[in-house]
């Protein structure tokens, strides 16, 4: 009776996220267009592995105790450079101190990209305590596309410090992704515990951070089944998250979520848990 009445509340939001992704986008009134970030915000940091760096981007708010927030970027971007200086300014004029990472083998961040696995996620953990020392802060939320959104959700299962997280076309059990072995990925796709290390589904009950997550119906890589499968074991386990699944609107965003959907879903969740 208790998966009946998820599946049935999860249905529900479904149908009402889907019919707000219309609404929104016949009012929408910010306009992301690219703009290259400034670059005097762009900054190269060592690697806790030898040989190798890693670019951030840091925009340091004004005000004092101003919350952090971390973009982390997709597969298809060019780390922190992949981002329109018009998001992260967005965030900045809300009164945040705006962070980005370039996730391992993307912008100028270098080092094998091990599918979310020990290299980049370590690497993550040294950007963002790096961060955090610059600043003098504890806190911090993530917001990650793709690739970034589940290595954050991973990240959420090592640290404590991260209050909240919004996860856009994440992953969440690499057992169910036979497309990956059409790409060149640093790991042994074949064997099954690389794998469920690096699939969120299995690491829930370590998870300690409230999620949200976004997903374009009709992803071809990650089915709704497979991150209606995590939300459920999210909220099986007591764990915070929230589901958004956004309809394909057009050819152009088949696959990608927006910043106005990230915006129209996450803005106020993300304001009222750092904001505090």
């Amino acid at each position: 009776m208790t998966n009946m009445i998820v599946r049935l509340f999860l249905s529900i939001q479904m149908s009402a996220f889907i019919f707000a992704s219309f609404t929104y986008a016949d009012h929408a009134q910010r306009q992301f267009t690219y703009m290259t970030p400034d670059k005097e915000n762009i900054h190269i940091i060592p690697s806790p592995f030898p040989t190798h760096q890693i670019e951030i981007y840091l925009q340091k708010s004004e005000q004092q105790e101003a919350p952090l927030v971390v973009f982390l970027n997709g597969a298809s971007g060019n780390g922190v450079q992949g981002f329109t200086k018009i998001w992260f300014d967005y965030w900045y004029d809300k009164g945040y101190t705006v962070a980005a990472i370039s996730m391992p083998g993307h912008g100028d961040s270098t080092g094998k990209n091990d599918l979310c696995g020990p290299f980049v996620l370590e690497s993550l953990h040294f950007a963002i305590n790096a961060i955090k020392d610059e600043l003098q802060v504890q806190e911090l939320g993530i917001v990650g596309f793709g690739l970034g959104g589940w290595g954050a959700v991973l990240l959420s299962s090592q640290r404590n410090d991260l209050k909240c997280i919004v996860c856009a076309n994440g992953a969440y059990d690499l057992s169910k992704h036979e497309d990956l072995k059409e790409k060149n990925y640093d790991v042994d796709l074949e064997d099954d515990h690389a794998l469920a290390t690096r699939s969120p589904i299995f690491c829930v009950k370590s998870i300690n951070s409230p999620i949200y997550l976004l997903h374009r119906k009709g992803h071809p890589e990650t089915s709704e089944e497979e991150v209606s499968n995590f939300y459920t074991a999210m909220l099986e386990e007591g764990k915070e998250c929230y589901l958004a699944v956004k309809d394909r609107f057009s050819e152009e965003f088949a696959q990608k979520i927006t910043y106005e959907e990230v915006l129209e879903e996450t803005e106020g969740w993300v304001d009222t848990l750092l904001q505090k």
